[in-house]
């Protein structure tokens, strides 16, 4: 255990002085608000770690392990996730914009709120069921948008189209109102 514990200080301290840690066992770290832009991370362990209001523009996170982790209103713009393990992942409310995500990257993690996610980041159905949760919650106007975005990626799925009319009537909106 202590040997762990130094080499994954040993990884912070050369990640934090060079910005480049490829492989890096870094998992459970406490990375709030670090300025991580244009990291190279390729195939670092960050499971569990705390990246919360991180800016990691332009970061290459390639094949990393983020399972678990916390990015909750964390900057990865034009960052490169592509190969990334999200499972369990919080990205909610992460800026994504220019990100290279994997198809149906996100299903398993925690987008909701996000911005810039790349069409087919997300399924119809992870989208169609973040806007059930909605619902669920009372958040009609944010499950309007999550059912339109459904409706966007497979129009002719049903039950989004029905999903969306009774979010808007909740709303007192036309429910047929395009």
């Amino acid at each position: 255990l202590g040997a762990s514990l130094t080499a994954r200080a040993d990884d912070l301290i050369v990640l934090l002085d060079t910005r480049s840690c490829r492989n890096c066992k870094l998992s459970d770290t406490d990375l709030v608000h670090a300025d991580l832009r244009d990291a190279d991370l390729t195939a670092a362990d960050l499971q569990r770690a705390n990246l919360s209001r991180a800016r990691l523009d332009g970061a290459n996170l390639r094949d990393a392990d983020l399972r678990f982790s916390t990015l909750q209103g964390a900057s990865l713009r034009s960052a490169d996730l592509r190969g990334a393990q999200l499972h369990g992942t919080d990205l909610r409310r992460a800026d994504l914009t220019s990100a290279l995500v994997d198809k149906h990257a996100l299903e398993q993690s925690h987008w909701v709120g996000a911005k810039g996610v790349a069409q087919g980041a997300r399924s119809h159905a992870g989208i169609h069921n973040a806007g059930v949760e909605a619902t669920q919650a009372g958040r009609w106007s944010e499950a309007e948008q999550l059912f339109s975005a459904a409706i966007k990626a497979e129009p002719k799925e049903p039950l989004s189209w029905v999903a969306r009319g009774l979010s808007r009537d909740e709303q007192g909106k036309d429910p047929h109102h395009s």
